[in-house]
């Protein structure tokens, strides 16, 4: 059996990891276990970024490879007078091509009261834990962003991946969190 060189079968996991669909999960668990939000905690500690502890929280992982990576860990957690901060750290990895990483954003905001009241209706919602898929989402080529947030919230951990612009409640979520840090 041959095997294909490195760089071919890279390309090959670019393709296919490009034109995923939306998976949800449903994890069971209180904290992030997702593997994807453990990826953003491991870059969040790599540069002294803060995580969230407590629940509710949410945590976006983005990914886009091709000749050199990015990739970006959006978190959302909410304190006790009920605001939402949301903080972004992101990285240049190396991809086809041998670069050092470098980290290209590490910041913090919180969110306006209308986009906190927001959150907090939409994680409570049942809809968003219902949502199985993205209704619009179309094939994207190589070098698109994959994501992955996973939602701790009072009806459980929710997980959804997928690629392009989400829609539905995951989609309203996953644009109060992503909208800018």
């Amino acid at each position: 059996m041959r095997s294909l060189r490195p760089e071919t079968a890279f390309c090959a996991l670019l393709l296919l990891a490009s034109c995923a669909s939306v998976k949800p999960r449903s994890t069971g668990q209180a904290a992030f276990v997702d593997a994807a939000a453990q990826e953003g905690l491991a870059l969040r500690e790599r540069y002294g970024a803060a995580a969230c502890t407590g629940r509710p929280a949410i945590h976006v992982l983005s990914k886009a490879l091709h000749h050199t990576g990015f990739v970006a860990s959006q978190m959302a957690c909410r304190d006790a007078a009920g605001v939402w901060h949301q903080s972004l750290v992101a990285e240049t990895v190396p991809g086809l091509l041998d670069v050092p990483r470098a980290l290209d954003a590490n910041s913090e905001r919180a969110l306006p009261p209308v986009d906190s009241l927001a959150l907090d209706r939409l994680i409570a919602s049942d809809a968003l834990y219902e949502q199985s898929d993205n209704p619009n989402e179309q094939s994207v080529g190589v070098g698109a962003t994959y994501h992955t947030m996973e939602v701790t919230g009072p009806n459980g951990p929710y997980t959804i991946d997928w690629v392009g612009h989400l829609d539905g409640p995951a989609g309203q979520v996953a644009d109060l969190i992503m909208g800018g840090a």
